[in-house]
């Protein structure tokens, strides 16, 4: 019976960590937590695409789930729940619905905040450092992120 329990805790350690949607917790109040990062996901894309530094201002602005420290993704954080597995949006959309289009997220390169475009399409992010460029005032979809230290 124990060997038994041994490979139950085996088989679900496993299935856990080998496809990031198993990772995801539901926790009933818009937010969607992530057990393997750490990170806390606001569920929805808001109604409204906005700029990159309004979208900044509505993270920092945003109450849900109880907590006040929300911000834009960084690149890393928003890349560990792409399942590239799937495509057109490469993210589950069970636990992130209304996924598709394209997304805010920055990077601190060198201690200079960077604006970059996360395309659900495929998983795949530009960087977008020019005035010239269309998306760079443009409005885009965003999703708010914050870190917790442990679930």
């Amino acid at each position: 019976m124990s060997s038994l329990k041994g490979i139950f805790i085996v088989v679900l350690l496993f299935s856990c960590t080998s496809n990031a949607s198993n990772g995801f917790i539901d926790n009933s109040d818009g937010t969607v937590s992530d057990v393997i990062s750490g990170l806390m996901w606001q569920k929805a894309k808001p109604a409204a695409p906005l700029t990159f530094l309004a979208a900044t201002q509505a993270c920092e602005d945003i109450t849900l789930g109880g907590y006040l420290n929300w911000r834009l993704p960084e690149v890393k954080e928003l890349l560990s729940i792409v399942d590239y597995k799937r495509s057109d949006p490469a993210i589950n959309t069970i636990f992130f619905p209304g996924t598709s289009g394209n997304y805010w997220m920055q990077s601190s390169d060198y201690g200079a905040l960077k604006r970059r475009v996360f395309h659900s399409a495929y998983g795949r992010v530009s960087e977008l450092i020019e005035a010239g460029n269309p998306y760079y005032e443009g409005a885009l979809n965003y999703r708010c992120v914050r870190f917790v230290s442990s679930f």
